[in-house]
């Protein structure tokens, strides 16, 4: 019984461990990307500023660096990918979020999109399993 006890906490560790390490940087960013996200967009006061933390929280979903999503087409890169991560549908809502964020950005004088739009789209996007 004594033996038994140390030996399934190894087994469990090793389960859990080989889906990926949850301490890790990278699982506690991706955890921790949809509080950061409502936190930045509550402090942004520019569309540019909605964009970048939209871009932080889509990399720390994909384990990517924020600047893999500057002008990159969601919906291209879900069709490029081996398994796509996102259903069109999300892809395609995502692909309007950050045109708008970057039409404002650039041409629109730079005012602020609705902060709940760009956290609906968060949601769609981590229940679309990214």
């Amino acid at each position: 019984a004594l033996l038994s006890v140390p030996i399934l906490w190894l087994g469990l560790r090793t389960a859990v461990r080989r889906r990926g390490d949850p301490d890790a940087p990278v699982a506690r960013a991706r955890r921790a990307a949809r509080r950061a996200l409502r936190r930045d967009l509550a402090g942004a006061k520019t569309a540019s500023e909605q964009a970048r933390a939209l871009q932080r929280f889509l990399a720390a979903r994909t384990g990517e660096s924020p600047q893999a999503w500057v002008g990159r087409d969601p919906l291209a890169w879900t069709r490029a990918s081996a398994t796509p991560r996102l259903s069109e549908e999300v892809a395609k809502s995502l692909r309007d979020i950050t045109a708008r964020l970057d039409e404002r950005a650039w041409a629109r004088g730079d005012a602020a999109v609705d902060a709940a739009e760009i956290e609906r789209t968060a949601d769609a996007v981590m229940g679309g399993g990214l």
